[in-house]
């Protein structure tokens, strides 16, 4: 399921993207393993990779695999061990920020702040693209506790809710 949802990814950024030589300035929000990154870098469409992710461990096990993956490539995949509400990279710095079901541990409130960053790095004409694990709008919340509890939030994600901050952020053609 990882793998094909990470092909779907590819070929999203392949639609969405228009780049003459295909090569991107990549960030990930929430890498975990660096797993899209990599997959990403296999398909020809990274110049450079940025993951970042708040897990010590998930970034440690993604440098091993990112170094086996970059030991004779020419583009290194670069792990920051950070939250994603505030990476240590300089403003206009990327052409792409993807998140793969990794913005939901935010919590909704906190959301509307991932996208904020999201846009002070993004060059112009960049693209935020990523999948999120989201709720009904009108869901009831005692059926949804037990997921809350696991997760540790009190409430997840709508699509109205991230439209509403893609919109405020300065984003257009949000689908």
């Amino acid at each position: 399921a990882q793998e094909l949802h990470e092909l779907q990814f590819v070929q999203l950024v392949r639609q969405k993207i228009d780049n003459a030589d295909g090569l991107l300035r990549i960030v990930d929000f929430g890498c975990g393993y660096g797993g899209l990154l990599r997959r990403l870098f296999q398909k020809g469409l990274v110049w450079s990779a940025v993951g970042c992710d708040i897990s010590s461990r998930m970034c440690a096990q993604a440098r091993r695999l990112n170094a086996k993956l970059s030991a004779e490539a020419d583009v290194s995949i670069q792990i920051l061990e950070e939250s994603y509400l505030d990476v240590s990279m300089a403003d206009e710095m990327a052409d792409l920020v993807i998140s793969m079901d990794a913005l939901l541990h935010v919590g909704p409130d906190r959301q509307r702040r991932v996208i904020q960053e999201a846009a002070r790095i993004l060059r112009p004409g960049g693209w935020m693209i990523f999948s999120d694990i989201m709720q009904e709008e009108n869901v009831n919340p005692e059926e949804m506790q037990p997921i809350y509890d696991r997760i540790n939030l009190s409430k997840m994600g709508t699509i109205s809710n991230y439209k509403k901050a893609l919109t405020e952020c300065g984003f257009s053609n949000v689908e």
